[in-house]
This record gives C-alpha cells, structure tokens and sequence, in this order.
C-alpha cells in the first residue's frame, strides 16, 4: 500500500511550479481538492448535448475565457461558480497551476488551476453538469 497523500506537500509542489511557455491558454479549470478521511479530487459529469465535444465526459469545472475575465484564474473561479455553485473566493485557496493542456478536438490551450477546500460545501449542478462526484486520490 502506498502512503497516505500529503496535501501540504502538494502545494508546496503546485506552488513551485512555472507557467509553461506556449500559446495562450484560452480556457481554465479547477482541480479542486478536500481532505476527509483522506484527499478527494472533484469531478463533473459533463450533460449530455448535441454539438459538445466533451458531452457526456467526466471532467474538472471549467470553460472558455471570456472577455470580462481579468485572468484565467478569474475564469476558473466564475466557471466553478457557474458549474456547481461553488464559490472558490470563498472557500477555497488557490495552489497554483499545472502545465498548459492542448485540446485534441478543439484546439482549445487550457489552463489547470489547483484549489484546496474545507469543509464539504453544497454544490449546486447548473444545466451543464449531469453529476458531481469526489473521488478518492
């Protein structure tokens, strides 16, 4: 059995990390992270939609940049809001982010964020997530 994860030592990891050099980021994500009776990672189940390329697949909150956002951070944050009603000013603190993902289907360059939350505040799914899920790490 492997050890236990530390999540303090996650961030001190997250946190050390630089923004890789590439194209822009056009989208933003939250790898949001809690610890019960150990660490769990939230994920979404993505509605069902026709035109979607990600309809259907498990994923972090997250989406497009949009004009209004100072920074992805800011996207990150109003997606999640959006998404499942989660507010990360309010109960999460940022980590960082990890290395810059190039989408196979859209072109799209996102932008991973890492947050740690307490607690298990209440998520509200909007009309494009089917289901929420933590998963143990």
């Amino acid at each position: 059995m492997s050890d236990p994860i530390d999540l303090a030592h996650l961030a001190r990891r997250v946190r050390a990390r630089a923004v890789p050099e590439g194209p822009d980021p056009t989208a933003a994500v939250a790898a949001i992270l809690r610890d019960r009776s150990g660490p769990e990672i939230l994920f979404i189940k993505r509605a069902d939609s026709p035109g979607d390329p990600w309809s259907g697949h498990m994923a972090f909150p997250g989406g497009r940049r949009d004009p209004g956002d100072e920074t992805l951070v800011h996207t990150a944050r109003r997606e999640t809001l959006e998404e499942v009603g989660l507010d990360l000013g309010a109960h999460g603190e940022i980590l960082g982010p990890l290395d810059d993902v190039p989408t196979h289907t859209t072109g799209l360059v996102v932008r991973p964020y890492v947050w740690t939350i307490v607690g298990s505040p209440e998520l509200i799914p909007n009309r494009e997530v089917a289901a929420t899920e933590w998963v143990s790490l």
